[in-house]
């Protein structure tokens, strides 16, 4: 939903509607206390984990596939690559390059996606039970 809000207002901005790109950023604050204007530049497939509490500046661009954790801010003119991962409570400073996982504040690449085991933009609903317990990868 947040997301969906944020696309349709920035639409709205490219058409030059004057007044309703701003109404919907307001709603996304107030709903969902997520702070993402309708003048940054986010790509295809961009989601946010578990809802709100993340701000992202005016003048960043997101390209494609990002998933930011809440509590994430993304400060300053900026550029996050493709396939991200923004860890929870990280403050972005720096633009980060592809397939990087980042966190800490500021925030610093602890990891690659192409590292991980799992696919983080799906959306897995485990019908049965727990997922297995962490193993080390040898």
């Amino acid at each position: 939903m947040i997301e969906k809000l944020y696309y349709f207002s920035h639409w709205l901005y490219i058409i030059k509607m004057p007044f309703l790109p701003r109404l919907l950023m307001l709603i996304n604050h107030l709903l969902f206390k997520v702070s993402i204007p309708y003048k940054a530049k986010i790509g295809k497939n961009f989601k946010l984990g578990h809802g709100g509490f993340c701000v992202i500046n005016s003048y960043t661009i997101i390209v494609n596939n990002i998933f930011i954790s809440s509590g994430a801010v993304i400060n300053g003119p900026v550029v996050i690559e493709d396939n991200e991962i923004i860890a929870p409570n990280s403050v972005v400073l720096k633009s980060v390059p592809e397939v990087a996982i980042v966190g800490g504040v500021p925030a610093k690449i602890i990891g690659w996606v192409k590292d991980l085991d799992y696919d983080i933009m799906k959306n897995e609903n485990w019908k049965e039970g727990y997922m297995p317990y962490l193993t080390e990868k040898k």
